[in-house]
């Protein structure tokens, strides 16, 4: 059980990893199906930015920077690497920095999403 509990603190960092790659590819998909279907429906005409829907784009924006800022790695020199605390310490601080960039990503790309529907209501 201990074993399996050290692997489950181990692979959370990792599961996290995957996750913000899978959400910036939703990040990236919606906000350019967004601005390809507003570019249609327009025609030849010039698309009209309101400013809901330059908030949409800006939080759009703001949850890609920060899930990138979630995938890329960080270096830790506080790590005792024969200390088993702070090799739990280690993985428990990297998973809450991945989840605390992760939940600011999905806040902001929700935004996006309420923006862009006050965007279609108005």
């Amino acid at each position: 059980m201990q074993e399996r509990f050290s692997e489950a603190i181990a692979d959370q960092s990792k599961l996290m990893a995957t996750l913000a790659q899978q959400l910036l590819i939703v990040e990236l998909i919606i906000p350019g199906l967004y601005a390809s279907i507003l570019k249609l429906v327009s025609g030849n005409e010039q698309v009209v930015l309101s400013w809901p829907l330059g908030l949409a784009f800006i939080c759009w924006l703001a949850a890609v920077i920060f899930t990138i800022t979630a995938i890329i790695p960080q270096q830790y020199k506080a790590v005792q690497r024969n200390s088993p605390d702070s090799i739990e310490g280690f993985f428990d601080q990297s998973a809450r920095y991945k989840q605390n960039w992760l939940l600011a990503s999905v806040t902001a790309f929700a935004m996006g999403i309420f923006f862009t529907i006050m965007d279609l209501l108005s």
